[in-house]
């Protein structure tokens, strides 16, 4: 197993485990109604995909989960909202069901119809959970002092600082690039996240975690690093020099820039 398989499994917890498992069990179990309910080939193929969808969502949830730099009680939180979710419409539906058979109604295919609705309903509440903890995960990389900063005049200051400034705010980005302009030569994900580690003294597969689906995407994005996925290599961009560079720019106007960011 290489060593990025292996800290992705070390990252899943208990609460992502969850997840992950109901979701397999759902598909498992779905699949295996489908087989046993023989149907004609074009109602087969489309029951196939009602219970195999809402199975590899869910499964994708505990990936999600166990993937993003959440603390444990987050991770427990989407977890159990995706199950009380799936709980809540499994007891509506099992509750119809139940009152229709009472009265002497026929329900068509009763167990294909709770399974659907108890994976579906895990299936939204899932989704609205992942949706908050986006906004917090949002929140907490700094979207907030991004906005500050945005308030600041802009015309004094050229883009290059304007960036230099926005980096010294996420301290994980400003020691990847750090990191990554001491080096002599583009570094392997592994060996640039080993030493951001060291330098701030903290676990490498929360860093691997953060730079592989956060951080580097970011930076990327910002045109300040090149990543090659299939090598899982991290160089330095040509822009990385010019905004290191823009130290001395930003240190005329910083005073009005720290009174606003203080704000």
């Amino acid at each position: 197993m290489s060593q990025t398989h292996a800290r992705l499994i070390h990252q899943y917890d208990a609460p992502s485990w969850v997840v992950t498992v109901v979701g397999a069990l759902f598909g498992i179990v779905g699949v295996a109604y489908v087989y046993t309910h023989p149907v004609p080939m074009s109602l087969w193929a489309i029951e196939f995909a009602l219970v195999s969808a809402p199975a590899a969502l869910i499964v994708y949830g505990g990936y999600w989960v166990a993937t993003r730099p959440l603390s444990r009680s987050d991770r427990w939180s989407v977890a159990v909202w995706g199950l009380v979710g799936g709980s809540v419409v499994g007891a509506v539906i099992a509750g119809y069901i139940v009152v229709e058979r009472l009265v002497g109604g026929t329900v068509v295919e009763p167990g294909e119809l709770l399974l659907l609705g108890v994976s579906s309903g895990m299936v939204v509440s899932l989704y609205a959970s992942i949706v908050t903890e986006r906004q917090h995960l949002a929140t907490e990389l700094g979207t907030v002092e991004s906005e500050r900063l945005a308030n600041v005049p802009s015309e004094p200051l050229s883009e290059d600082a304007l960036e230099l400034a926005e980096l010294a705010l996420d301290t994980r980005s400003w020691n990847l690039l750090y990191v990554l302009s001491l080096a002599e030569k583009p570094l392997a994900v592994e060996t640039l996240v080993d030493r951001v580690a060291i330098v701030e003294r903290t676990d490498g597969t929360d860093v691997y975690i953060d730079a592989i689906h956060v951080r580097i995407p970011k930076l990327e994005e910002k045109g300040l690093v090149h990543y090659e996925s299939d090598t899982e290599v991290v160089r330095p961009a040509d822009r990385l020099e010019r905004i290191v560079n823009a130290g001395d720019e930003l240190s005329l106007v910083g005073r009005p820039l720290a009174s606003a960011l203080d704000a």
